[in-house]
């Protein structure tokens, strides 16, 4: 139980500060090439990190840049004992780029939504679409990390 507390308090104190760090921000450098990206696949225009559409326009603001998953994998990943921090860091790279690219698939399969079934679909797309991948990078963060470190429990890595 001792071990669950303290990975409990470690990750709501990383994923807090990292959080509060993203929301206060604006990361242009990110923002701006997603909408440009997401937009010319789309065959829509951009303006900064607004993608424009005649249903609705499409901000990609910080959250939408796949660093919340990316706060949520560092949370757990350095919240663990285990495994020792060059490959937890190893781990929270090759996760990050993963959960980056496979973003840009969930911001075009929200906008194609929104353009062809109407501007009500896309935040229910949106919500339903963030929790499948963060599902499916913890899912995938916890199989690999056994694989990589030999641990076959959780309570392993407490």
């Amino acid at each position: 139980m001792k071990g669950i507390f303290w990975f409990v308090l470690k990750f709501f104190a990383v994923f807090f500060v990292l959080e509060a760090l993203l929301v206060g921000s604006s990361i242009p450098l990110l923002q701006e090439p997603i909408a440009s990206l997401e937009a010319g696949l789309l065959g829509l225009e951009s303006e900064g990190n607004i993608i424009l559409s005649e249903g609705g326009n499409f901000e990609i603001s910080p959250s939408c840049t796949g660093l919340v998953s990316s706060i949520i994998l560092a949370a757990i990943i350095f919240s663990l004992k285990k495994p020792e921090i060059k490959k937890k860091i190893g781990i929270f790279l090759a996760g990050s780029v993963s959960l980056l690219v496979l973003n840009l698939f969930r911001i075009y399969l929200v906008i194609l939504g929104g353009e062809l079934f109407g501007f009500w679909i896309v935040e229910p797309l949106h919500i339903l679409s963030w929790f499948a991948t963060t599902a499916l990078i913890l899912v995938l963060w916890y199989y690999l990390t056994m694989q990589i470190t030999g641990i076959r429990n959780f309570s392993g890595f407490l």
